[in-house]
């Protein structure tokens, strides 16, 4: 009996009195292929073992099998929990993912090198900037979601949450517990999810009867989501002679630092200041008190994208529809009325 690693295609068309072609067409579920034939060659795959090569069908085909990952930072635990969620699902469909995680590096120039020399079907770009353009001139090209994040005026699918809506939620929580002076504090980027949430967070400060209305001095840009810059940004928020009793903040490792630098200045959370994170990822509650904030479901939101790049995949061609994905409101320890 022949080895099933050395069957080939040509010994199932023998064996099947069928021609190569009839062969690939069954392995490719080609309906032009009669049910009677198709059994029979079936009958014969099985009977022989033969495995088809992946790699050569694909290339046959025109596809890579691969998908390409743009992520400025995979090791922050938010996108690694949307990663696991695209990994999972390209699995499932099989495929695997090549991740571009160089934050200094061109990604248009990566992305068209993949992309053009069908390297990668394609591309779940997950922090791209508004000011990222150069998408616009690939939408009609190649398949590509934009999860997370999403460039200014360009057509194709983007998944994420109503981060206008949710901060403007953070505000509402923090009002009802009789908070006025609310303080903000996020990272200085072009990232869409930046520019809704500071808008929700402007919005929603200065609306109402008993607000205070927006404080320029309250809103402190810092250069990264770390628990450094939360140290940093309450140091200068917790200092003002009219300092704020709530501070709203971008992540969860942002609320870790401004919950940090308070107890140094002994100022107590919730007693004396409410804080809130963005996003629950473990860290928010794995230190008492734990952080009131907003759950994103980010292996939801990883599964959604590829499923949508999927279906781009195979129609070949982008659509603009927006996927938005439910958030959750955690309360928790951090905050308290006033």
């Amino acid at each position: 009996m022949m080895d099933s690693s050395s069957i080939t295609i040509e010994d199932v068309a023998r064996e099947a009195s069928v021609s190569v072609a009839t062969v690939s067409r069954v392995l490719n579920g080609n309906s032009r292929v009669s049910e009677t034939t198709a059994r029979r060659v079936s009958e014969v795959i099985e009977r022989l073992g033969y495995i088809p090569n992946p790699s050569a069908r694909n290339l046959r085909k025109g596809e890579s099998k691969v998908v390409l990952i743009t992520v400025s930072n995979f090791t922050n635990p938010y996108y690694s929990h949307i990663l696991s969620g695209i990994c999972d699902a390209a699995q499932f469909w099989g495929y695997s993912a090549f991740i571009n995680s160089d934050k200094d590096a061109n990604q248009e120039k990566v992305f068209t090198s993949m992309m053009e020399g069908k390297r990668a079907d394609g591309t779940i770009f997950l922090s791209c900037s508004c000011g990222d353009a150069w998408l616009g001139k690939y939408a009609e090209r190649f398949p590509m979601v934009q999860c997370a994040e999403a460039a200014d005026g360009v057509s194709v699918p983007y998944i994420s949450i109503d981060n206008y809506g949710a901060m403007c939620e953070l505000v509402r929580h923090v009002r009802h517990l009789g908070h006025e002076k609310i303080a903000y504090v996020n990272i200085e980027n072009d990232f869409l999810s930046t520019r809704l949430r500071k808008q929700g967070y402007r919005d929603s400060v200065a609306s109402g009867s008993f607000a205070r209305g927006f404080k320029e001095d309250y809103v402190v840009g810092t250069p990264d989501y770390s628990y450094e810059s939360g140290i940093a940004a309450a140091e200068k928020l917790l200092s003002l002679p009219d300092r704020p009793t709530a501070i709203l903040c971008g992540s969860d490792m942002l609320a870790l630092g401004v919950m940090s630098r308070a107890r140094e200045m002994g100022i107590s959370v919730p007693g004396e200041l409410s804080v809130t994170g963005f996003d629950d990822v473990e860290y928010a509650k794995m230190f008492h008190p734990y952080i009131t904030t907003i759950a994103q479901p980010c292996y939801d939101l990883g599964l959604t994208s590829m499923k949508k790049l999927k279906e781009c995949i195979d129609k070949g061609s982008n659509d603009n529809m927006h996927i938005v994905m439910p958030y959750e409101l955690k309360v928790r320890e951090s905050t308290a009325a006033v």
